[in-house]
């Protein structure tokens, strides 16, 4: 067992055996570990110089980067909380959950020039507001200049295990974002139970990781994490582009990576037409939905590589489940179409609405115990006692476990919506519709999509005489909400299904769209 409270330190000592070692390749360009620890140290100091005592909270805006490895590796060693931002939210949406946040360092990208402008606007009480790159004006400091200001960090702050280490926002289905708060403990045991695995699905040094997944991802965060705690390097793409991440597996040697079947369809279909050769790959690990039969036997011809299908939330830090290799074959019959089994040290129970479990094969919540369960809601104390009843984390999906212990999920009963791969909550969107002029009353659905497996659709009730047309709401929720949140179609009906206490009934507005399908998640 790992000492709890030595991520960095771990990661420090990678450094040192193997200095020259690439940590990070982006693009053409290479990031060495000695390079990484080096810039990681200074950006250290310049938050101790900004920032007066302990556990400092380091915002980041922006796609995955060189500076987002050195403001993760900073935040460690000061013994802080990295707090890594949507950069698909909307400037409003940014700007609350960055206040939400109580961060003390705001980093942003140049792309992301709006957003930095708006938190000034706003009156962000914030140490300091930086810019990476050429983006620097007379409001917004060089983060290059504030790094390069001091010398590199001579010691590291001694952690908790108990310690937070890194804050996500997830939405729930209040649509109110919440952060979710991870501690050193949470990641040490999710590292431990990869050590568990089949070898193939192991990270060691001189492994070689591919990484789409954006890193406000508890995925994209934990992949990066773990890859560095064991000496791997990270090939990061900031933007996903099919024929590209092909090209990057081939040229790097990639060993292992993590995906969403929808993306693993297209690299497959880029690497056909360009000829390209992936058998570096030893583990290809994969979630947000089960994998087609077809699809799979396609990935397990072209790769010829283990297949891992994990299922997890951000409130455990990953994987609770996990679909292993020998469960990808043309024999395996409806375990395809299941999320596997509980991974070691974890533990899975169905519930009914009582909180009694429910017998095998029965439907109900899904209900998980783990030592990678994050340590609560930020500042939402009445939620997380609500999430998490006597060590048990209520994820509000559906589902049953068979009798080899194969988890099935079933539906959400929280309604939220995977669309290739994000996840997306309704009420977020209805709030937002329900100040749209010329709507009276709406609900948001998610509906069968060939590509990304679901799809957005606003089923709204027009206010008499109102001049609305999907084009208009579509144009009035882009301008407030994340571009993947706006529903891809609106239809207009002249009620809404409700029950006796005026709840729409989303499952009757729902039905039409998935007669002969089944909604899963994963």
């Amino acid at each position: 067992m790992i000492k709890k409270s030595s991520i960095i330190k771990r990661i420090i000592e990678r450094a040192a055996e193997t200095p020259s070692d690439a940590a990070v390749i982006l693009g053409d360009h290479t990031l060495k570990y000695v390079v990484l620890m080096e810039r990681a140290g200074r950006a250290a100091s310049a938050i101790a110089r900004s920032v007066s005592g302990v556990s400092p909270r380091v915002c980041y805006f922006g796609k995955t980067s060189f500076e987002y490895y050195e403001l993760f590796m900073a935040s460690l060693m000061r013994g802080g909380v990295f707090i890594p931002i949507n950069w698909r939210f909307a400037p409003a949406e940014a700007v609350g959950v960055i206040s939400d946040a109580d961060a003390d360092i705001i980093v942003v990208e140049p792309e992301f020039f709006a957003i930095a402008n708006a938190l000034i606007a706003s009156g962000m009480q914030a140490s300091k507001i930086l810019i990476t790159g050429d983006g620097a004006s007379a409001e917004l400091e060089s983060y290059e200049a504030w790094i390069d200001a001091g010398d590199s960090l001579s010691s590291v702050e001694e952690t908790s295990e108990d310690a937070i280490c890194l804050q996500l926002y997830t939405s729930g289905t209040t649509g109110e974002p919440k952060g979710v708060q991870l501690s050193h403990r949470a990641f040490v045991s999710q590292f431990d139970l990869f050590d568990k695995l089949p070898e193939s699905g192991r990270f060691a040094k001189g492994d070689v990781l591919f990484i789409c997944l954006p890193g406000f991802h508890v995925v994209g965060a934990a992949y990066i994490l773990q890859g560095l705690f064991r000496g791997a390097t990270a090939v990061i793409q900031r933007d996903f582009n099919p024929l590209e991440a092909g090209v990057l597996i081939e040229r790097c040697n990639v060993t292992h990576t993590i995906l969403v079947p929808t993306i693993i369809g297209m690299i497959i279909d880029a690497a056909k037409k360009s000829q390209l050769n992936l058998s570096s790959l030893r583990c290809v690990f994969y979630g947000a939905a089960p994998i087609s039969r077809n699809l799979m036997q396609e990935a397990l011809a072209l790769l010829s590589c283990d297949m891992f299908q994990a299922y997890g939330l951000t409130e455990t830090a990953g994987l609770v489940t996990l679909l292993p290799p020998e469960d990808h074959t043309a024999d395996s019959g409806a375990r395809l179409e299941s999320a596997g089994f509980a991974a070691p040290g974890v533990e899975i129970r169905i519930v009914d609405g009582a909180g009694a479990v429910c017998p095998t094969g029965d439907i109900g919540e899904v209900i998980i115990r783990t030592p990678t369960l994050m340590s609560g809601y930020w500042k939402k104390p009445e939620v997380t006692e609500d999430a998490v009843k006597d060590g048990w984390f209520y994820t509000g999906d559906a589902g049953l476990v068979d009798e080899d212990g194969y988890l099935f999920l079933k539906d959400r009963q929280k309604d939220m919506i995977i669309s290739g791969g994000e996840n997306i909550y309704p009420a977020e969107i209805e709030r937002v519709l329900a100040t749209c002029p010329g709507v009276a009353d709406a609900t948001v659905i998610g509906i069968p999509d060939e590509k990304w497996g679901e799809s957005v659709l606003a089923v709204i009730v027009s206010t008499n005489g109102a001049d609305i047309s999907e084009q208009s709401v579509q144009e009035y929720l882009r301008e407030r909400l994340a571009g993947f949140k706006v529903p891809k179609r609106v239809e207009f009906r002249s009620s809404l299904p409700r029950n006796h206490l005026g709840k729409i009934l989303k499952k009757e507005v729902r039905a039409p769209y998935w007669r002969d399908k089944v909604r899963q998640i994963s």
